[in-house]
Parts: C-alpha cells; sequence; structure tokens
C-alpha cells in the first residue's frame, strides 16, 4: 500500500491532479505534463511507469481507497501537506525494525473501540506536553515494561492496586 501510495503521488507530480481524477485534462495542463514527463531521465520514467503498472494492478476497490486518501491530501493546506511530507521522510529515515513496530501499532489501534481511541489519543497528549527530562523517564518506565513477562506484568498491577487502596 505504501509504494503504491507513493505511486499516486509520482503520477500525479508528472501529470497532475486532473490526468489521476481521470477528468479531461485542460490542453495547457497536458501540454505542461508532456513537459514534466520530457524532463524526467530514463530511469526515472521507467520507475513511473513500473509505480503505474502496480497502482493498475491493485483492485478497483483499492484504487478508489488510493485516490481518495490523494484527494484528502490535496485538500489539506500547503502547510500540512508538508508538515505530513515531512513526517513521511523522518519515518522513512527510521530503521526497518522501527518502521514495522509503528505500522504494527497502528494496526492495533485500528482495532480499538472508539473509546479506547480516544484514551490512547489522550495518554499520547499527555505525553507529547511532557518535558524532555520527563519524557524520558517514561519512556524507560515503559521500555521495562515490555521487557516484563505477563507474570510479571500481573505482580506489578497487584502492588499498585494495593498502593491506590492504601491511599484512599
Amino acid at each position: 500500500m505504501t509504494r503504491a501510495c507513493a505511486a499516486i503521488l509520482a503520477i500525479c507530480l508528472v501529470f497532475g491532479t486532473r490526468t489521476f481524477a481521470q477528468e479531461a485534462p485542460r490542453p495547457d495542463a497536458l501540454e505542461a505534463a508532456r513537459e514534466r514527463w520530457n524532463k524526467l531521465s530514463e530511469a526515472d520514467r521507467a520507475r513511473l511507469r513500473e509505480t503505474y503498472r502496480e497502482f493498475a494492478a491493485l483492485p478497483k476497490s483499492e484504487q478508489d481507497k488510493l485516490r481518495t486518501r490523494y484527494e484528502r491530501f490535496r485538500s489539506l493546506s500547503a502547510s500540512e501537506r508538508q508538515q505530513l511530507r515531512d513526517q513521511y521522510q523522518a519515518f522513512r529515515r527510521l530503521p526497518a525494525p522501527d518502521r514495522n513496530a509503528i505500522r504494527e501499532s497502528f494496526a492495533r489501534y485500528r482495532g480499538f473501540s472508539r473509546e479506547r481511541k480516544a484514551e490512547v489519543r489522550r495518554a499520547f497528549r499527555e505525553l507529547v506536553r511532557m518535558g524532555p527530562t520527563e519524557r524520558d523517564a517514561f519512556l524507560q518506565k515503559l521500555e521495562r515494561w515490555r521487557k516484563l513477562s505477563p507474570e510479571q506484568k500481573e505482580r506489578v498491577r497487584e502492588r499498585v492496586k494495593m498502593r491506590l487502596r492504601e491511599e484512599r
């Protein structure tokens, strides 16, 4: 899917959004697209042809989904689009295991109930608002938590529950 998204962006950059949206392009837009195409290196043209073939091979439902996502991207302000590009570039610079962990986390997140999603967003906002020292301490604790076995996690939960009862 990521590769297909890149294909859409590449196609749109060369041919423009009207061509991608399968609308009749204006003659001047068609000429501008032809000029951009002619300025590409042969390697770039070959790569673009291949990504287009990959996109064309997708089921129509996937193509429609990608078109919708692209249109939503195009509807953003220039600064929002740039922010997304920057985030994507930062994501691409991460090591493969980190990227995979993020993808897995988002896949889990998509399966959450509406209430659980709201809870996760709230916790994330709190994390973002923390100062660097506090955030580092939290992330270290989180890393230690992840390394615990299920039995160890249960013992920690019980200790926390006991402490909370004592405080009341």
